[in-house]
């Protein structure tokens, strides 16, 4: 699948220099004319890219994640996470099916992809899978606890504000509202 980054919606100039090379995100700096003639040093972070799978079962269902990390307790999430340096949006998301699911999928669709920030520049892309194949068993990375569940979609666009949702966006379409 072809994967077309969007923007960015405030763009490295070239002469910017890497000032932190990180784990999760990259600090950027670079000097900047002021409209008053003056100049002062400006930073763009820009963090590894997120990917979100909704997973579509063949009865319609959409699988999500009860899942605990440390430092964060307990939530609930779509399949995903971040990709990793360099990693295609794609991999990264069928990389995350794999490991979160033991599942891989035949028909992937794009769903979103945005950049909501100006900085940190912070890529999101949302894919929808269907024709699930479990081929293992899930095999999360160490700082997860993943539970599994199916919800109807109906249930999985309650907007409980109660609901402990991580992964919800509001520039996603659809994706502002809590999966319960």
């Amino acid at each position: 699948m072809q994967i077309t980054r969007p923007p960015s919606k405030q763009p490295l100039p070239p002469h910017a220099r890497l000032v932190f090379l990180g784990v999760l995100a990259d600090v950027y700096h670079w000097e900047q004319e002021l409209y008053d003639g003056t100049k002062m040093t400006f930073e763009k972070i820009i963090r590894a890219d997120s990917v979100q799978v909704i997973p579509v079962t063949s009865e319609g269902k959409i699988i999500i994640m009860d899942q605990e990390q440390p430092g964060l307790g307990k939530f609930t999430s779509l399949v995903g996470g971040k990709s990793e340096r360099g990693e295609d949006p794609f991999l990264a998301a069928k990389r995350e099916l794999l490991e979160e699911t033991g599942m891989e999928g035949e028909r992937w669709e794009l769903l979103a992809s945005f950049n909501p920030f100006a900085t940190p520049e912070w890529m999101w892309f949302y894919f929808v899978v269907k024709d699930l194949k479990k081929i293992t068993e899930p095999h999360p990375d160490g700082g997860e606890r993943i539970t599994l569940r199916e919800v109807t979609f109906d249930r999985g666009r309650s907007k409980s504000k109660n609901c402990r949702f991580r992964g919800s966006n509001p520039e996603a379409p659809g994706f502002g509202v809590c999966f319960g």
